[in-house]
């Protein structure tokens, strides 16, 4: 597969599964890990765990797309 397909495949799936995963890490109870008025360090901690369970999530799921196609190719 052309490197700049899988470079647009990689982005649409990223901003695709970014909500998601947002609302993954929205439904985790995570307040309580923090002390009682530490709200932006809560707002940081979700979207960088957001952008980097993302980004991983998409890594791996491109990994397994050109894994795939260069076995049945």
């Amino acid at each position: 597969m052309p490197e700049r397909l899988v470079a647009l495949l990689e982005l649409i799936l990223f901003f695709i599964l970014f909500p998601v995963m947002f609302k993954i890490i929205m439904a985790m109870h995570i307040p309580t890990i923090f002390k009682k008025y530490a709200v932006w360090q809560i707002q940081l901690f979700t979207i960088f765990t957001t952008i980097i369970l993302t980004y991983l999530l998409t890594r791996s799921l491109i990994h397994l797309i050109e894994l795939s196609i260069r076995v049945f190719t």
